[in-house]
């Protein structure tokens, strides 16, 4: 099997494990989680219903229409990244996956719900879930990856000037 075949299961793989996890944590969250300190100060379980974006900080009445534009501009450019990429690397293509299921979590959440189900307190990190977290692992992934993997020829110093006689 192709390299590239091979890197966009391995993406689609990742998107659907954490588009099922987040939603079955989420309606597992909405039916029987109560609120719940499990490590005093650093971690607990409280149900709250994200009706912004970005942390709740944004809200508006184009929120659902905003949400589908950026999350379709979001598959764009990381297929465009993932189709680029000289490297497709499990760090790139597990990035992209865990980005995607993150994001589709998210969105199916906002389009069926209206807000985002979140219920993980840590330390003081705002509520978050499963999705928000597989979003910001998978963006570091892919970070890194740019960074790291993506290297750039780079034309030795000497060889940039043209001798002048």
């Amino acid at each position: 099997m192709p390299v590239s075949r091979h890197s966009l299961k391995l993406s689609l793989s990742w998107a659907t494990l954490i588009f099922i996890l987040d939603q079955a944590t989420k309606f597992w969250g909405e039916k029987f989680l109560h609120t719940r300190t499990i490590i005093p100060g650093i971690l607990k379980f409280t149900p709250f219903y994200n009706p912004g974006f970005f942390f709740g900080f944004w809200h508006t009445e184009y929120l659902k229409l905003i949400t589908v534009v950026l999350s379709c501009l979001v598959i764009y450019v990381t297929t465009d990244l993932w189709r680029k990429s000289r490297k497709k690397n499990g760090l790139l293509t597990s990035g992209i996956g865990l980005v995607w299921g993150g994001m589709l979590g998210n969105l199916a959440d906002r389009l069926i719900r209206g807000s985002v189900f979140d219920f993980i307190l840590l330390w003081r990190i705002p509520t978050f879930n499963l999705a928000d977290t597989a979003l910001t692992i998978g963006a570091s992934f892919i970070i890194i990856h740019i960074l790291f993997c993506e290297k750039t020829v780079v034309i030795p110093a000497d060889s940039k000037r043209e001798s002048t006689p």
